[in-house]
């Protein structure tokens, strides 16, 4: 008999598993991954949980179709949603009560992230120096930097980032979506405290990215635990900036390319430059799987300087894997699936 485990997605996804209209998520992948495993997965959503009664309305994959059942809830589940609702976060602190949830949180404050990896001596060599947004921090960091990134704390695919740039000993040059100037540094504070919105952001010092033909380019590195629990590295693929752009993000018009046609252009050893990003990943994720409540899979985004040294940029709790399959990565993609599948049954065999 299959064993179950059980994959949380957000309610709008879910609804489009019968008309196979799923967004990021590749879930034949997950179906090819339980059935090379033996395993079945229940897909549901938050508003489907009744809790009181251990229900769960769901989408069973049966003889090439989905099947509508209501089912008990699944012991072991793999979170990928991400909600902001109060009453769905409730709901889902509930559910953790007698199951495992891995990755029961899909969203971390980078400022959180960054005090907890500072608290490990061996990994602050891998960190941008970082503080939080007030007046006095961003004079410190405009004396001791010529480019600052400027990001709130909460956000993904790179929503609200600014880059300042020194231009001279009295100006400086603010880069965000849309918009080039250039300012009195006397004036900068008030202008980011303007455009932060009384938003919590941190500042960040900008490290000298290498760059592919003239844009800067970061490493996205899937790292999951798999069929023994332990972390590994599952694939490893680049994001180029647009150009004129200072985020790598896809969806900010960013180019995925293989990481050996980047090392290679920028003239660093492919191989050295490849375990360099692997051991700090490796290290990094370790560390945070002790600190963050059953964290199983993870997206780190790693930038490399010109000499080839890794620096962490930030984590992705839910990873969208869709670089993969841009930089015609395919086994690696499907790996990203398979090995959470993996993972599960390791977790069910461990729970009996």
């Amino acid at each position: 008999m299959k064993s179950r485990m059980g994959i949380l997605l957000d309610h709008a996804l879910w609804k489009g598993i019968p008309i196979r209209r799923t967004g990021h998520e590749k879930i034949s992948f997950y179906n090819k991954a339980a059935n090379k495993n033996n395993m079945s997965i229940l897909y549901f959503s938050l508003p489907n949980v009744e809790i009181s009664r251990n229900r769960v309305k769901g989408y069973l994959w049966n003889k090439g179709r989905f099947r509508l059942v209501k089912e008990k809830i699944p012991n072991v589940i793999h979170n990928r949603s991400m909600s902001a609702n109060p009453v769905l976060f409730k709901r889902l602190q509930s559910l953790t009560r007698g199951r495992i949830i891995f990755n029961q949180h899909t969203r971390y404050s980078k400022f959180y992230i960054h005090r907890l990896l500072m608290n490990k001596k061996s990994i602050r060599k891998y960190l941008p120096h970082t503080m939080k947004f007030n007046k006095k921090h961003l004079e410190h960091m405009m004396d001791e930097y010529d480019s600052i990134y400027v990001k709130p704390v909460s956000s993904s695919i790179g929503r609200g980032i600014i880059r300042i740039v020194k231009d001279s000993p009295t100006h400086w040059k603010i880069q965000a979506a849309g918009m080039r100037e250039k300012k009195k540094a006397a004036k900068m504070y008030s202008l980011l405290k303007k455009k932060t919105r009384a938003k919590t952001y941190l500042l960040q010092e900008a490290i000298p990215l290498a760059e592919y033909k003239g844009n800067p380019f970061d490493i996205r590195v899937s790292v999951q635990k798999s069929r023994n629990g332990q972390w590994q590295v599952t694939g490893m693929v680049g994001k180029v900036a647009a150009r004129g752009n200072h985020v790598t993000n896809v969806a900010r018009g960013g180019k995925v390319k293989r990481c050996e046609k980047l090392f290679e252009a920028c003239g660093l050893d492919v191989n050295r430059t490849t375990q360099a990003i692997k051991k700090a990943s490796l290290k990094i994720a370790e560390y945070l799987g002790k600190k963050l409540p059953n964290l199983a899979d993870v997206g780190f985004d790693i930038g490399v300087d010109s000499e080839g040294r890794p620096y962490f940029i930030e984590v992705n709790g839910r990873d969208l894997r869709y670089s993969f399959h841009h930089g015609h990565l395919d086994q690696q993609w499907y790996k990203t699936y398979e090995n959470p599948i993996r993972y599960g049954k390791f977790l069910l065999k461990r729970k009996r």
